[in-house]
């Protein structure tokens, strides 16, 4: 016969005992209070619990508190260091992975500009190829176009900059970053626009393909030995902008300077004289600089030309939606089309001529000549190269001294992979 002794206040202590191993005692109230045998030896605490058991209850214990949404400091604490700190499990791993960020190296890419002004031709090719032209608000010049798609690119740019803390090479060889707040607030207002535009945004930013990080930026000004601006087609800035077209309207400026910008032409709208045809580029000497960008241009006239483009974009917008897929995001990474190189062969915009209506220009503003082969620095898919075709984000200068030291990068001899793509077959397939 057993007994449990938790009837008789010992609620910690019960015990299975004989009931002969007993004395009886008969106080004043006449119960029978049990006291245990003197010469019994306690009851040990039993068995060792097995590890398997202890892990099985601690498995329980922890289930309970996720339960009831309870968590111990211990846990807290892995639990961030897991999220904040991967790969880190104690100090020395720590300070291995603080060594590995700060020799970090990242390979800048030169980023060129021609795409904008194609795009902002399509742009307008395409406004004015409809057979009810009264309808398209009549504020808004291909200048205007060019001039936001130009700040467009070299907002995005810096900001992709800003964010980049590995080191980079040969930052003496690339253009100063907009330090304009002012500027930059009011693009980063710009949220809609065509994909003639966008795509090449979007392939801004921050690649990580494998152990590569690559990184976008914009080659500085080249000069000749009188401080003279050499323009070239690959390198047009909003900053640089007027400068650029005061120097190919300068009869001081070299003539094979402005005889290679001509043959690569990415301004819409440019009227040159000291031509006689087309296919000549004996003398070109632009002839309407302040039209492309006025003297005295300043953020009060980019607010204009924000305004003035805004009808137009909407107008398309609503006549053909297909041509937007989505918005423009300064902080998003970019794409693997950042990495197709070509170089820049007979690609160019048309002549205006010098007394050609703007409505005119843009029913032929259509690019002439084309690019036959593009060069890619890593793998990349069909699509990827079809992006990177038409973003024409890697040119290279058609001056050879140029090119060196930072557009080196671009060179065929770097690439790992041939695109027999053809740049007006391409455009033509993906917006006609």
């Amino acid at each position: 016969m057993s007994r449990n002794y938790s009837d008789f206040g010992h609620s910690t202590f019960s015990a299975a005992v004989r009931e002969d191993s007993f004395e009886y005692e008969y106080g004043p109230s006449r119960r029978a209070v049990q006291h245990p045998v003197a010469s019994q030896k306690p009851r040990g605490r039993g068995k060792k619990q097995p590890p398997s058991g202890r892990r099985y209850q601690e498995k329980r214990v922890q289930q309970g508190r996720r339960a009831n949404n309870l968590i111990t400091e211990a846990d807290l604490a892995d639990e961030l260091k897991q999220k904040l700190f991967q790969g880190v499990k104690d100090e020395r791993t720590a300070r291995e992975r603080l060594e590995t960020v700060n020799i970090m190296k990242a390979i800048t890419l030169p980023i060129t500009t021609r795409s904008m002004g194609l795009g902002s031709a399509h742009i307008f090719y395409s406004l004015y190829g409809f057979r009810n032209m009264k309808d398209i608000p009549a504020r808004g010049s291909i200048y205007q176009m060019y001039r936001v798609a130009l700040a467009i690119l070299e907002v995005k740019v810096t900001i992709c900059q800003r964010s980049i803390t590995a080191i980079q090479k040969h930052e003496d060889d690339f253009a100063p970053l907009v330090r304009n707040e002012e500027l930059i607030s009011a693009v980063k207002g710009v949220t809609i626009l065509p994909d003639q535009i966008t795509n090449a945004i979007r392939a801004l930013g921050k690649v990580k393909v494998w152990d590569s990080l690559y990184v976008p930026n914009l080659a500085r000004d080249q000069r000749t030995h009188h401080n003279l601006l050499i323009p070239q087609a690959e390198n047009v800035r909003y900053s640089n902008l007027r400068e650029t077209v005061v120097a190919l309207q300068n009869i001081n400026t070299p003539v094979e300077y402005r005889r290679r910008f001509y043959r690569n032409n990415p301004i819409p709208g440019a009227i040159w004289k000291g031509v006689d045809n087309p296919s000549s580029d004996d003398n070109p000497i632009l002839d309407n600089a302040n039209e492309i960008m006025p003297e005295d241009y300043g953020l009060n006239e980019f607010n204009d030309d924000l305004q003035h483009m805004h009808a137009k974009i909407n107008y398309l917008a609503r006549k053909v939606p297909k041509y937007f897929t989505g918005a423009v995001n300064f902080d998003s990474d970019g794409t693997k089309a950042m990495l197709v190189c070509n170089a820049q062969d007979t690609l160019r915009l048309p002549d205006r001529g010098a007394h050609e209506p703007l409505n005119e220009y843009y029913a032929r503003l259509r690019p002439t000549g084309d690019i036959d082969e593009y060069y890619n620095l890593e793998g990349l898919t069909s699509v990827e190269q079809i992006d990177g075709c038409l973003s024409l984000l890697g040119e290279v200068p058609t001056t050879p001294a140029l090119e060196y030291p930072i557009f080196f990068t671009r060179n065929s001899r770097n690439c790992c992979q041939v695109s027999s793509l053809k740049y007006r077959a391409t455009y033509d397939r993906k917006y006609t």
